[in-house]
């Protein structure tokens, strides 16, 4: 094992590369028949470690100015996941929580929008029904 790149072993770890598409068809929503932004992301999440995964993505919406993405997850206990990330436009930070109970997940999630001092939060409930 060499110790001139002692970083090496952090890039062998699981990555995925993911990309989407939406709305290329020009959905119309309502009455009124408004459409649907087109959205382009593509990005990257890798697990470092089993208990440590980061994701970046970039969103581009076709008629406005893009978005970088950045979150980071921890899993300190089996049942329990933390998540903290960053959205850069507008600036906003996330963070999250969930717990897994046998195979039921109990989810919570914020978003801080700090350019209006306002906080908005989620709560959600999930069943693993492990079809593997």
């Amino acid at each position: 094992r060499s110790t001139l790149f002692p970083y090496t072993t952090l890039f062998r770890s699981n990555w995925d590369w993911i990309t989407t598409i939406r709305n290329i068809n020009y959905p119309k929503i309502g009455t009124s028949k408004d459409e649907l932004p087109q959205v382009i992301t593509t990005g990257f999440v890798g697990t470092l470690h089993k208990y440590f995964t980061i994701a970046t993505e970039w969103e581009q919406d076709l008629a406005y100015k893009g978005t970088l993405k950045f979150g980071v997850m921890v899993k300190p206990l089996r049942q329990m996941l933390f998540s903290v990330g960053y959205v850069s436009n507008p600036g906003q930070l996330t963070a999250g929580l969930s717990i897994n109970i046998n195979k039921i997940y109990l989810e919570y999630g914020t978003i801080a929008y700090s350019n209006l001092g306002l906080f908005t939060h989620q709560l959600g409930i999930g069943v693993n029904l492990d079809r593997h």
